[in-house]
């Protein structure tokens, strides 16, 4: 029931990452949550209604093309106008937002595919965020074509992702391993195990108040990503330190193993908002439609929070700037237009295609 609230705070959690100077790795966390949650949904599917063979196959292949890349393309053509609009501030807002130099370059724009590599990103991203979308496409073939169809299949690539992850929490760099096909794997995993599971989980939570408990793992949740965070602003404004000696004084929130840390935080998290709920009465169906619309909302809020910012910042006479050097109230300014355009998406975009998307559903 509350599915949808938790996927618009993990998106809140992305933007906040871009838009704001921050200590700890708070994007990254909530990237590797909606990896797991899109591992459990996809496994979902393709366990359900996506289940026959490879008819089943082929039309969870053409429901999710209708699900990605119509918001997607949006947002894509939305951030080439801003791009060509204000080349200067978007290249130092995001060294990625500029014009590809060749065909190869254009490529990635409009398949996705190709944004990441074995190599590293694309050099030109219009929506610098769509590596992470490479990498749930990879991932949807290979839960729906073999990782997710079985207890026993899943079960051993659970064990296989977890011994990669350990291997990763050792010896893995933050910077270069985070944009991987591989070290995302324990997420959706973990995902695609906890369906296999679910019904022992539920019944484990059966007559618990649920709204409090999911409430409260979102606060923990906000406790583990957000920890650095007073310290570093102590460190800085109070203590005097650079910016520089804050992040060498709290090196530790740059191990990778603290980014994979945050799958069980997520997957409590989820769990606890699909857990069923007593009753249906008019109030509980209404949180529901509230619940959906704001996961219908996160998709579009991921796509659009960089051009977005983008634009603020040049209509207003901005010069943009990275990182700490970013100017926070063209953030600030920027909020409400994402969240504006972001319900444009949804109700232009996502809603009339879902329609297709439920004829698609029937014919598998």
């Amino acid at each position: 029931m509350y599915q949808g609230w938790f996927r618009l705070f993990l998106a809140a959690l992305v933007v906040y990452a871009h838009y704001f100077p921050n200590i700890g790795n708070t994007g990254k966390y909530a990237v590797f949550s909606f990896y797991l949650v899109s591992g459990y949904l996809i496994t979902a599917v393709t366990c359900g209604r996506y289940s026959d063979g490879v008819r089943g196959f082929a039309a969870f292949l053409v429901n999710r093309v209708l699900r990605i890349y119509p918001a997607y393309i949006a947002a894509s053509l939305f951030s080439l106008a801003v791009i060509l609009h204000a080349p200067d501030v978007a290249a130092r807002i995001s060294p990625y937002m500029h014009v590809p130099d060749g065909l190869t370059g254009w490529l990635p724009q409009g398949l996705i595919f190709g944004a990441l590599t074995p190599a590293g990103k694309a050099d030109a991203l219009f929506v610098p965020v769509v590596w992470s979308l490479n990498v749930e496409l990879v991932y949807y073939i290979l839960i729906a074509g073999l990782l997710g169809r079985s207890l026993a299949v899943c079960t051993a690539w659970w064990w296989a992702s977890l011994a990669v992850a350990l291997g990763y929490g050792v010896f893995g760099d933050i910077d270069r391993h985070y944009f991987s096909f591989v070290s995302p794997s324990i997420s959706f995993a973990t995902g695609a195990m906890l369906y296999h599971h679910r019904g022992r989980v539920f019944r484990a939570l059966h007559g618990a108040p649920i709204l409090r408990v999911f409430v409260g793992s979102l606060a923990a949740f906000a406790v583990f990503v957000f920890w650095p965070e007073p310290i570093g602003a102590y460190l800085y404004a109070v203590r005097g330190l650079s910016l520089a000696e804050v992040q060498a004084r709290l090196w530790i929130v740059d191990a990778f193993w603290l980014v994979l840390l945050i799958v069980p935080f997520a997957a409590a998290s989820l769990m606890l908002s699909l857990a069923p709920t007593p009753g249906a009465n008019e109030q509980s169906r209404r949180a529901a439609r509230l619940s959906a619309f704001c996961g219908d909302l996160s998709y579009p809020i991921f796509l659009l929070h960089w051009p977005v910012l983008v634009l603020v910042t040049a209509l207003f006479g901005g010069s943009g700037g990275f990182g700490p050097e970013r100017e926070r109230i063209y953030s600030v300014l920027a909020l409400p237009l994402v969240m504006g355009l972001s319900a444009l998406v949804v109700l232009l975009v996502e809603r009339p295609m879902a329609t297709t998307r439920a004829r698609v559903r029937l014919a598998a």
